[in-house]
């Protein structure tokens, strides 16, 4: 991937500039119906390029690790992509975010997913199932599993298994995440449509939760944008 969006700007100015701006899917309405606001699956989100979180503790290593050119499991097969910002980091106020991937086509039926701290240090691992919908599909570590730490920076890996067996050549991503202590966001997104708690999210950095508020909206251009801005940064 080039760069899909970045960690927290400062100056609420500044922060305003990141924003999503919700533009209307309709273009045309009946002339003996009064105008009214799109619904939120009629309204498409531009994602602008420089999605940045707050503050001063991200990674301080954030380059893609693993597979970039070619990664698919058969030559004449479109890329699959690991949907991530520019930064390749963002935040998440859960405790185990999702991951989410555009896998167009692909045999491969599973993944393993594996979590690590900035030191290095592996927390757990486990193999998850290859479940889409528009070719969108997400990853998430079990809960009983292991619980992401305020505050910690984690890096994830996931290698999508093309055989029975994983193998040195199969596609492989990684990224990076920050858990947040909630404050107000909750409670304002609460009270939010859909569309309005997407914009807040992004505008605050939290790339996961987007991601997940882009998946209950289940809009088909959302993710079109999401990957077609993907597909410039590979």
């Amino acid at each position: 991937m080039k760069k899909l969006i970045n960690y927290f700007p400062k100056p609420i100015s500044i922060l305003f500039s990141f924003c999503l701006i919700l533009l209307s899917l309709s273009s045309s309405r009946a002339e003996s119906k009064p105008e009214k606001a799109d619904s939120d699956s009629q309204e498409k989100i531009v994602f602008l390029d420089d999605f940045d979180p707050p503050g001063d503790d991200k990674p301080k290593d954030t380059r893609v690790g693993g597979s970039r050119d070619g990664a698919r499991c058969n030559h004449n097969e479109q890329p699959i992509q690991a949907l991530m910002p520019q930064g390749n980091f963002g935040l998440t106020l859960k405790e185990q975010p999702a991951i989410y991937f555009y896998l167009p086509q692909t045999p491969a039926t599973q993944v393993v997913l594996a979590i690590q701290d900035e030191a290095g240090t592996e927390y757990n691992k486990a193999f998850l199932p290859i479940e889409t919908n528009n070719n969108i599909a997400s990853f998430s570590l079990p809960k009983d599993k292991m619980t992401l730490k305020p505050g910690k920076n984690y890096q994830w890996k996931i290698s999508v298994i093309c055989g029975e067996h994983l193998k040195p050549g199969d596609p492989t991503f990684s990224g990076w995440v920050q858990r947040v202590e909630p404050t107000n966001t909750q409670k304002q997104l609460a009270a939010n449509t859909n569309n309005e708690k997407i914009r807040t999210l992004a505008e605050q950095g939290y790339w996961y939760d987007m991601l997940d508020a882009i998946s209950t909206n289940n809009s088909l251009a959302n993710w079109q944008q999401i990957v077609e801005l993907g597909s410039n940064y590979q």
